[in-house]
């Protein structure tokens, strides 16, 4: 298979098709976290098409931190919706490897290649969500640039016994960070953000353990996964992620947790994105031939997404476990 039947079978229309097929990780910060969608024909979002009760969005332009907005500002600023872009270069060695191939097998290839680049897209998004939910964003961009927003300070809640302890309370103490975010902002749908460990000090608590006998039954109780609690939806987020600083961090701390009102968070995604992550269209997932030495072909992928808190007042943080 010569150089250009390969490039033919990455014409865009048949990377396309390649990536309708593809399948990502589950991230419960997009998917079950910040839900409201804001899509933008243009890489910038004007704060009018946002909620009129938000007190802090992310940026006026990628590079500058942001101060929190007054209603005068509202009609005047802007966000701009940085462009992340991934991409991978086959040069002539990698080339000579996809021509022993037949045209199946360089498909599966190429699909190997564009599922590692959308994966690293989209947890690039995870991980932006993440810092939001943590007031403030640093992050390295792929391929090169740096992030910096700041939300402004979030609310903070103390347990009186830390949920390791069998007497700690934890619905009340569940009832009471949601009442904290009630009593400062009309936002709502109220979801909690649990680590591992925090949820198995969850399902080893006596209250919580009877709860759910009685709600789910004996199995559910000792080996299962609390999804809601106290009208509260229950999100565990797992895994690490490697920060601008180059040390490892956990998407949520694992002593911390964060009560959220969803209505308060959006995803904002600008062209060439596709909001569902399910299709691709011929900017998104691309090809070109390099004209330089060594030459070869590129494939990438890039879209426009940010992280948006509407309000500080939305979010509360507290650390739950010794």
């Amino acid at each position: 298979m010569t150089r250009e039947e390969i490039l033919a079978l990455m014409a865009p229309d048949v990377i396309n098709d390649v990536a309708k097929q593809l399948q990502s990780r589950k991230r419960p910060l997009l998917e079950a976290v910040f839900k409201d969608v804001v899509f933008s024909a243009s890489d910038t979002v004007k704060l009018v098409e946002l909620d009129p009760s938000r007190k802090a969005v992310p940026f006026s332009e990628p590079s500058n931190p942001a101060p929190e907005y007054s209603k005068e500002k509202y009609g005047l600023n802007a966000i701009e919706i940085p462009l992340i872009k991934l991409k991978k270069f086959l040069p002539p060695s990698e080339i000579r490897k996809l021509s022993s191939l037949t045209g199946d097998g360089v498909v599966r290839t190429i699909s190997t290649y564009i599922e590692q680049l959308k994966n690293s897209l989209y947890e690039t998004y995870e991980v932006l969500a993440a810092k939001a939910l943590s007031g403030s964003i640093r992050h390295a961009l792929h391929g090169g640039g740096e992030v910096n927003i700041d939300f402004g300070t979030i609310n903070t809640y103390t347990p009186s016994i830390t949920w390791d302890n069998s007497s700690a309370d934890i619905f009340k103490d569940i009832k009471a960070m949601k009442e904290l975010i009630s009593s400062q902002t009309s936002h709502g749908d109220f979801a909690l953000l649990v680590g591992t460990d925090v949820m198995s000090a969850m399902l080893k608590n006596p209250d919580i353990k009877d709860w759910l006998k009685y709600t789910q039954g004996e199995k559910i109780a000792e080996n299962g996964t609390l999804y809601r609690l106290a009208e509260v939806d229950i999100v565990e987020v797992s895994g690490t992620y490697v920060d601008a600083d180059g040390i490892s961090k956990a998407f949520i701390p694992p002593r911390t947790v964060y009560m959220v009102a969803r209505t308060a968070l959006k995803k904002v995604f600008g062209p060439p994105e596709d909001v569902n992550f399910t299709a691709a269209t011929d900017i998104f997932v691309y090809t070109a031939s390099q004209e330089k030495d060594p030459q070869g072909i590129e494939i990438g992928a890039h879209g426009r997404f940010l992280p948006a808190v509407l309000t500080t007042e939305a979010i509360v943080k507290a650390t739950v476990l010794p």
